[in-house]
């Protein structure tokens, strides 16, 4: 046999020895995402440098043209392996199924088959002969049909997996530089190789394709997985996000601009009546059963009911637009959220509410009534006995005539935010003060002396500040109350100090924490305080020394941010805190917010909340 062993030669079989290494590299890791893929390519390409190394040493004829099999095998190996690992590398490996291996593998297998068989025809190459370049054994011949189709779906299926990769290597996130990498390498190796395939430059003959894939594979293997092999690989991002919409316990849909369905999660199953699959192509609208009115394509929020076969369900519905670079509309995101089961449950509380607090107050009523008849009738500790149960009975009407008003507030939270004069609700709740407790001294400051315009839910701030004010008149004689309003930035900050007793610390420690048998205020003024001010996004602060000086810090206009209950988003009308047929909050009440749920003679306490 005719060996020349040259340079080239040893340079070709020592680039064998680092893709064999990075085959064992990626095998040791086999059971990571991508590893096993990467593992064959680095097989192909380990086969193909190895049979070319020798090659180049061979100029036997007979010999040299045996060695093209496994030459042409590692060389069809490695792009079928490739987009295989660029689809698993940036998460679509579900595209790569069984059939669809076995499509793209058809043409390289037959080009093995053929290169073993080659003596029987010329569909590969003719006129087949040895040329020496540099002292190496490189060959000459004229490429046969076959041959050609083979270049062709090799260089498709390298653009293919380089063109998946594209993504990630342009876009600004964590995985660029190693898809980048990724990419400039393979552009690079695909350079090289068509200086052999249309035998160009200087040495056309001389293919350093092995070469430049064992040098390029060393700076995969560092650059690309570093210290922590197949970690940060674009596909958990993919994938990742994809499990999150999959898991998502809310139903997704995805409709076209004419609202049929593109796509939908699994969760959407029970809402569309089907499985997603068989849902593409429909008119959202057929699907739910219901008249939409169009609102899968319009941007906003409502609630729906969809007959199903288990009883009618009520979803709150979220659209918004899918929209291309040119912030035009190209489709539309339906998120449905089931809401039956708060809605029932808000219906059944409802009616308990409205029946105990009616109920309660027929019946206190009749208990007031008999306890005053008594305490006329009789004298002594009787007589104050009687008056006890008189204002025990007012005190329970008064904390079902709180939970009415706690109700309303959230009920009022639900609404869309308004445009509303805070200086005008701070002034009318030290009126509605004054007119309660005239011995009372009533003092306002408001930093602004015209309108201080704010865009929130202004019943709901009415109502905390008022039930503060209240608090601080009901438990002295001759209280002097000092009401301040000022704006810090974009917060409104009101601060109400009094001279009263202060409130009580368990209570504060009540409202300050979950509410357990062992610990719990004596009512509900002080969560409603608590309850409005973080409804509106803010904070409230109690400092209890010689009187309680109280500090409501909220936000001067509600962002989606602060907005505790959901509201649909409009452009909030410019009203007043209250109108003709709304008068203000204040104005309502008969008297007693805070305080109502306590006796004067102290047996909840000297200032209950």
């Amino acid at each position: 046999m005719d060996i020349q062993v040259t340079a080239l030669s040893v340079l070709t079989l020592l680039s064998a020895l680092v893709t064999t290494w990075l085959a064992a590299y990626g095998w040791q890791r086999r059971d990571e995402p991508g590893a096993r893929t990467f593992t064959g390519m680095a097989i192909g390409a380990a086969v193909w440098t190895m049979a070319y190394g020798i090659a180049l040493a061979v100029f036997q004829p007979a010999v040299r043209s045996a060695l093209e099999a496994p030459i042409l095998l590692g060389l069809v190996t490695v792009p079928i392996a490739w987009v295989v690992f660029a689809l698993e590398y940036t998460g679509r490996g579900a595209h790569v199924t069984k059939r669809r291996l076995i499509a793209i593998a058809i043409v390289p297998a037959t080009t093995v088959v053929l290169a073993v068989t080659k003596s029987y025809h010329s569909l590969l190459w003719s006129d087949y002969r040895i040329q020496e370049t540099l002292g190496a054994a490189t060959t000459a011949f004229d490429p046969g049909p076959w041959l050609l189709l083979q270049a062709v779906v090799s260089y498709a299926l390298v653009v293919a997996g380089t063109a998946v990769l594209v993504e990630p290597a342009v876009s600004d996130g964590i995985y660029q530089r190693r898809a980048a990498t990724l990419v400039g390498g393979t552009v690079g190796i695909a350079v090289v190789n068509l200086k052999r395939l249309f035998v160009v430059g200087p040495y056309p003959l001389l293919d350093l394709t092995p070469i430049a894939i064992a040098v390029v594979g060393v700076v995969y293997a560092r650059v690309l997985f570093g210290d922590e092999p197949f970690t940060g690989m674009p596909a958990t991002r993919r994938i990742g996000t994809q499990a999150a919409v999959d898991d998502f316990g809310d139903g997704i849909v995805i409709v076209d601009t004419g609202g049929e369905v593109v796509d939908a999660n699994v969760a959407a199953a029970s809402v569309l009546g089907r499985k997603p699959a068989a849902a593409l192509g429909e008119p959202v609208a057929d699907l739910l059963g219901v008249e939409t009115d169009g609102f899968e394509t319009t941007p906003g929020e409502r609630t729906v009911r969809v007959p199903t076969e288990a009883g009618d369900r009520q979803y709150t519905v979220t659209v918004s637009a899918v929209e291309d670079r040119h912030e035009r509309p190209i489709g539309y995101t339906l998120i449905f959220h089931d809401v039956t089961q708060q809605v029932r449950r808000k219906q059944r509380l409802s009616v308990l509410n409205r029946v105990l607090r009616h109920n309660l107050r027929n019946d206190m009523t009749v208990v007031m009534g008999a306890a005053e008849r008594l305490a006329d009738r009789l004298d002594g500790p009787d007589s104050e006995d009687a008056r006890r149960i008189e204002r025990r009975a007012d005190d329970l009407v008064a904390l079902g005539e709180k939970a009415r008003e706690v109700e309303e507030v959230m009920e009022w939270v639900g609404d869309r935010p308004e445009e509303f004069d805070v200086g005008g609700v701070v002034r009318a709740v030290a009126d509605t003060a004054r007119e309660r407790y005239p011995e009372a001294t009533v003092e306002v400051s408001v930093e602004a002396d015209g309108r201080l315009a704010a865009v929130s839910y202004g019943r709901v701030f009415e109502t905390v500040v008022d039930n503060v004010v209240d608090n601080a008149g009901r438990h002295v004689d001759a209280p002097t109350i000092e009401i301040e309003l000022r704006v810090d930035d974009d917060d409104l900050l009101v601060v109400i100090a009094d001279d009263g007793p202060g409130v009580p610390e368990s209570e504060l420690a009540a409202v300050g924490s979950k509410e357990t048998p062992l610990q719990h205020g004596s009512g509900l003024g002080l969560w409603l305080i608590r309850w409005g001010t973080t409804a509106l996004g803010g904070t409230v602060e109690f400092d209890v020394g010689d009187g309680t000086r109280v500090e409501l810090a909220v936000p001067r206009y509600l962002t989606d941010e602060a907005r505790i209950v959901p509201a649909t988003d409009v452009e909030p009308e410019a009203v007043g805190a209250a109108t003709p047929e709304t008068p203000p909050i204040a104005a309502q009440t008969d008297g007693g917010s805070l305080g109502d749920d306590a006796s004067p003679d102290g047996d909840a306490g000297d200032r209950p909340g």
